[in-house]
């Protein structure tokens, strides 16, 4: 006869039984999550390590076929910097702390010694694609060696940063990303074979971005300085004449070059400008000697020259109008000195006729058979 179970085994069996069970059970899922964790914490603790194993000898390897591919610049340049992203890469995976925290580098130096001599291959690269007309990857290339060289495995391992960081200013300033072209041309400004064509490019990158009167002042403070660093540079001179020329003030152009001729009177085109602004005003014996002073500096100088010329014909011109307008007679005085006027503007043009004499940097000719014809000489 069956007995009764809930008889033969009371209640609080099986609540004591239960309870033992169910904390069995969570003692076993704890300990096999824990179990669980360290093993794959080891394993992923290893794995950047085998990584870095797998790649510093896949370098190993393909530094042994690289002379294979000198035959094919592009294909050849396209290895190297692989090799050094891959190089990086290893470094990166190198440098990962162990499952204790600590940092073992196995592969980094020998890795840096053996691919250094690979730097300045990636310039050569930069300006063989900035020479095929492919900005893009020429640009990529030249910020690739400038991280190469920010990377301590490759730090100070070569000295190309000046023409590197000229090159990316140079394409960004293309591309109208003036922020990123002025920084280069910073780095590049620090160099100097580069500073002169990077600092042209900085000044043009702040006229770009003149939004405040803050912004102003200091670009032409900026400019101001560059300017009477190298005073002889046309292109900064010319930059601040335009600046002027386009100032609300209209005498602001007529202070800056009297003030040029106070700083630099050595240079001839501080003698032009003022020539010019004489010139303009029609006062013709102030604008011939200015511009005879830069024909002093530049024998050669053919707008000076020519300036020179036309102020005489000018001169001449307004003379002849002027008495014609009083309806006076004219004088042997007037004629002697109008004739004059025009025999020194034929002397002048002359001189440019034979440093110029296709008419490259003037149109003499038309002028000189104007002047021919007044003074009887056909």
């Amino acid at each position: 006869m069956c007995r009764n179970n809930f008889l033969t085994h009371p209640p609080h069996f099986y609540f004591t039984n239960t309870r033992f069970f169910l904390l069995m059970k969570r003692f076993l899922i704890l300990f096999i999550m824990a179990c669980s964790t360290a093993l794959l914490s080891q394993g992923y603790a290893q794995t950047p390590k085998r990584d870095a194993k797998r790649l510093h000898k896949e370098i190993g390897l393909r530094l042994q076929t690289l002379a294979e591919h000198r035959t094919d610049s592009a294909a050849y340049y396209q290895q190297v910097q692989e090799l050094l992203q891959m190089a990086l890469t290893c470094d990166s995976l190198d440098a990962l702390p162990d499952s204790r925290g600590r940092v073992h580098l196995d592969y980094t130096q020998e890795n840096s010694t053996r691919l250094s001599p690979l730097l300045p291959t990636l310039i050569d690269a930069g300006i063989f694609e900035y020479r095929r007309g492919n900005s893009a990857q020429a640009l990529t290339t030249f910020l690739f060696y400038l991280h190469c060289l920010s990377r301590p495995m490759f730090h100070e391992k070569d000295n190309h940063e000046g023409i590197a960081a000229y090159y990316s200013s140079l394409l960004f300033y293309g591309k109208d990303n003036f922020r990123e072209a002025e920084h280069y041309a910073d780095i590049a400004l620090q160099y100097p074979a580069y500073a002169k064509n990077a600092a042209e490019i900085k000044i043009n990158c702040m006229k770009k971005g003149l939004h405040s009167q803050a912004d102003t002042l200091r670009y032409v403070s900026a400019l101001t300085a560059l300017h009477d660093i190298d005073p002889s540079n046309a292109v900064y001179f010319k930059m601040l004449i335009d600046h002027y020329s386009a100032h609300p003030d209209s005498m602001a152009l007529h202070r800056f070059a009297t003030d040029e001729l106070k700083k630099h009177a050595r240079n001839k085109q501080v003698w032009m400008l003022n020539g010019e602004l004489a010139m303009k005003a029609k006062q013709w014996e102030k604008a011939i000697n200015y511009f005879k002073e830069a024909e002093k500096r530049d024998k050669a100088y053919v707008q000076a020259i020519y300036d020179i010329g036309i102020c005489y014909a000018s001169w001449a011109q307004e003379l002849t109008d002027s008495l014609n307008n009083q309806r006076k007679r004219l004088r042997k005085k007037d004629a002697a000195t109008i004739k004059g006027y025009y025999q020194h503007a034929r002397q002048w043009l002359l001189k440019v006729s034979h440093l110029d004499e296709k008419q490259a940097l003037v149109e003499w000719e038309r002028v000189l058979t104007e002047v021919n014809k007044v003074l009887g000489l056909h």
